[in-house]
């Protein structure tokens, strides 16, 4: 019984995290609908999938694969912390370049001229931290500290709620103002 107050307790923990992401957007999308615009909703949209497409691709599977093995390498996970950060950083540096290389072709064909080079550019360094954070999220569950697990999830979910409103409420930034918030967040 107390293995199945532990898993309930783990998952509780871990879950609410999410949850509470996903209330956030339930109290965010009636006031993101009355201040942007039906083309706002849509750069926003190609952003989100383009941003995600992208976290998902770029770390190769090494953040999701950290969860695996970080019990069978305890004594040497420095080592292997170490080389995933590496690995992660590297390929942010060639996202990096690439995407902003690239940056003239994309906003004219992906975005009709249509977005600012600032919005670009935002969602480049959003990719970028959100891998790193998410990693150090990963290495925190793997090291079961739950507790920071779930503060740093909170106060995230708290700036992203906060900024965003403010931004693009009380600011009227539009749909740059929803990208800052995220990019501060990710920060």
């Amino acid at each position: 019984m107390s293995i199945l107050k532990k898993v309930l307790g783990e998952s509780a923990v871990y879950g609410l995290s999410s949850y509470i992401g996903v209330f956030a957007s339930i109290f965010l999308t009636p006031i993101y609908t009355r201040i942007l615009s039906k083309g706002d909703y849509g750069i926003m949209d190609i952003f989100l999938t383009w941003n995600n497409l992208f976290m998902t691709i770029l770390p190769f599977g090494l953040i999701g694969g950290l969860l695996r093995f970080y019990p069978d390498y305890k004594t040497e996970i420095k080592s292997l912390t170490g080389t995933i950060l590496a690995f992660l950083l590297m390929i942010s540096a060639v996202y990096f370049l690439s995407m902003f290389s690239l940056q003239g072709i994309i906003i004219s064909s992906v975005f009709n001229n249509e977005i600012n080079f600032e919005l670009y550019l935002i969602n480049i360094f959003i990719v970028i931290g959100s891998m790193l954070f998410s990693f150090s999220m990963s290495i925190l569950r793997c090291e079961f500290k739950k507790n920071i697990f779930l503060l740093l999830s909170l106060i995230n979910i708290f700036l992203i709620v906060s900024l965003g409103f403010i931004f693009v409420y009380y600011d009227r930034m539009g749909v740059i103002g929803f990208f800052r918030a995220s990019l501060i967040t990710v920060g």
